[in-house]
């Protein structure tokens, strides 16, 4: 496996964001094609049935947002068994726009496995993508997905130049082998990385801000917006996806039903009533205080028909910010 294929540590983004055509170092290894062990990162031991996420870690999360996709593979898209969707199977995916990151420079914020990170490289055709995670562990299978995902398009591009094959599908092949030639996966915590200001063009944060919030409180999540803000170039693009206040309460009372009295000492997971900020203000805060402007909403259609429990995403709205200054 190239060092390209390994999770890397935060410390490196900043070199590997400017350099588009150079092996990235690896500080980690992942065992060529073998999953993944599995590591107790970020997650506590709750009682039976319960493992606490506290860092919304999860893994499988793809099968349990998206319960076709236990029947699928995540990055190549090819049957295992039953018939499934195209291998875009998130549905988020259809609601964002190529402009935002054809041959642009993207971050991705708390990857997973980096299912939806490989779904827009693929789809978009990006410039760079990096994607960070904080779980060592989802970000060792990230990368085996990353060089299944490798593998599968250099098979697509070598059928692309037969005979007879129509020239676009020749050029899709190689631009997509190209974006995955640079797509990293990184290890670490983006509130402590080092990366130098106006480096990225688009910046997507799915489903994290919950945790960042619930961690690090009303100025850590501030924080975190001042980074979205400095990272971005002028112009650039944020999509953020909140989770709802209710779903805060839902953490919280999980983490204290699982008995981890240790992080609701520690975290606002147990002082939740200190929190003032609410996921509704973010749009005013990243408009007034971090000049990020608020352009578009993005919802799942089906997200507001009834109140039956939703499994998949559409509970969830994107938000799209661009910067402004």
């Amino acid at each position: 496996m190239s060092s390209a294929d390994q999770p890397v540590r935060a410390a490196t983004v900043a070199t590997a964001a400017r350099t588009t055509a150079k092996s990235v170092t690896a500080e980690l290894n992942v065992d060529d094609g073998k999953e993944p062990e599995s590591y107790d990162y970020g997650v506590v031991k709750g009682k039976p049935k319960d493992n606490l996420f506290v860092h919304g870690n999860y893994n499988r999360y793809y099968g349990y947002r998206l319960p076709g996709a236990t029947n699928r593979d995540a990055v190549s898209g090819d049957k295992r068994g039953t018939e499934g969707e195209d291998e875009d199977e998130d549905p988020r995916i259809g609601l964002l726009e190529k402009g935002w990151f054809h041959k642009k420079r993207c971050l991705d914020v708390g990857c997973n496995e980096g299912v939806m990170t490989l779904g827009l490289v693929k789809k978009f055709k990006t410039e760079t993508m990096m994607a960070i995670d904080l779980d060592e562990s989802l970000v060792k299978r990230a990368c085996v997905n990353l060089r299944k995902a490798r593998s599968a398009a250099a098979a697509e591009h070598a059928a692309s130049q037969q005979a007879q094959q129509h020239p676009k599908r020749r050029k899709l092949a190689k631009q997509t082998m190209k974006s995955l030639s640079q797509t990293w996966f990184v290890h670490g915590n983006v509130l402590a990385s080092k990366v130098e200001p106006n480096s990225f063009d688009c910046i997507t944060a799915l489903s994290v801000t919950k945790w960042i919030h619930l961690h690090s409180g009303d100025g850590g999540i501030r924080y975190f917006f001042s980074k979205v803000r400095d990272l971005l170039a002028p112009g650039g693009k944020f999509i953020c996806e909140p989770q709802e206040w209710r779903s805060y309460k839902s953490a919280v009372a999980k983490v204290k039903r699982g008995g981890a009295g240790a992080v609701a000492d520690t975290s606002y997971f147990g002082r939740l009533h200190e929190l003032t900020l609410r996921p509704e203000d973010f749009a005013d805060v990243l408009a007034n205080e971090f000049g990020l402007r608020l352009s578009r909403e993005l919802r799942v259609a089906g997200g507001s028909e009834g109140k039956k429990k939703k499994r998949g995403f559409e509970d969830r709205t994107m938000y799209l910010f661009v910067k402004t200054r």
